[in-house]
């Protein structure tokens, strides 16, 4: 997964710059992202290592929907002009 992220870190500054965002803009919401996800990574970790291996499929099921705004939100936003 954190391999697949890689591909899309490398692209992003160049698709928000080419939809009109500033690269300093860019920049910045790239950075957060990073940030945000190391801890979010080891956090996710600690609770994948605490919940038990059948309780994790319903944990990770019922936690899937909480990502569908996001989501939707940014499949919203034209990619191409």
């Amino acid at each position: 997964m954190r391999a697949a992220m890689n591909g899309f870190r490398i692209h992003i500054i160049p698709m928000l710059t080419g939809n009109g965002i500033v690269a300093m803009t860019a920049a910045t919401m790239m950075s957060v992202m990073i940030f945000c996800n190391i801890p979010a990574g080891v956090i996710g970790g600690i609770i994948s290592d605490k919940v038990k291996k059948n309780n994790l499929k319903w944990l990770m099921v019922t936690l899937f929907p909480l990502s569908l705004p996001d989501s939707y939100y940014f499949t919203r936003i034209p990619l191409l002009p």
